[in-house]
């Protein structure tokens, strides 16, 4: 009965009142052309009857104020969900604590394997490379003036005590200039 325009005006005026005359009479003829929509009628009219017969009941008067607000609700609620769509998942509040610490776990794994493993190797190139540097370094040095023996240190302090370095002819000194 969905199909034809003229069915929903004259089902809705039957939930309302009771038809009248021409009414009817426009229903019969649409009824006479379409008699497979004659048991959806039936089934509508009985129905309407039974809600008719029911007592009525009470209703807050903030009813319509409550439904649209439900209903604004559950629009809100679909809108979060289409927006999540992508990385609006990750924002959710249950999810970002657990990335949060995920990161943080990633991070002191990184820097510990980074500390044990990449650093050693490089101190180990860096100290090949002192070791190298400071051999050739004591290669190129000259070689020392042999140390005296020790018989000799033996009166050091005796040596020590004599007369100290002859001071420097001054006269000697000032030809030179």
């Amino acid at each position: 009965m969905t199909d034809d325009p003229l069915s929903n005006p004259i089902r809705e005026l039957s939930w309302r009142r009771k038809l009248s005359s021409a009414d009817q009479a426009r229903l019969r003829a649409w009824l006479a052309d379409h008699p497979d929509a004659q048991l959806d009628w039936n089934s509508e009219t009985a129905l309407t009857k039974v809600l008719e017969q029911m007592p009525e009941f009470p209703v807050a008067s903030n009813f319509t104020a409550r439904v649209l607000q439900n209903v604004e609700r559950e629009e809100t609620r679909e809108a979060k969900r289409a927006s999540r769509s992508g990385w609006g998942w990750l924002w959710h509040r249950r999810w970002l604590p657990r990335l949060a610490l995920a990161v943080v776990v990633l991070s002191a794994g990184f820097f510990a394997y980074e500390r044990a493993v990449v650093e050693p190797r490089m101190m180990k190139e860096q100290d090949l490379r002192v070791r190298i540097a400071r051999a050739q370094s004591l290669a190129e040095m000259p070689s020392v003036a042999s140390v005296p023996d020790v018989d000799s240190l033996k009166d050091f302090d005796a040596i020590y005590a004599l007369d100290p370095t002859p001071v420097a002819d001054e006269q000697l000194v000032l030809l030179f200039k």
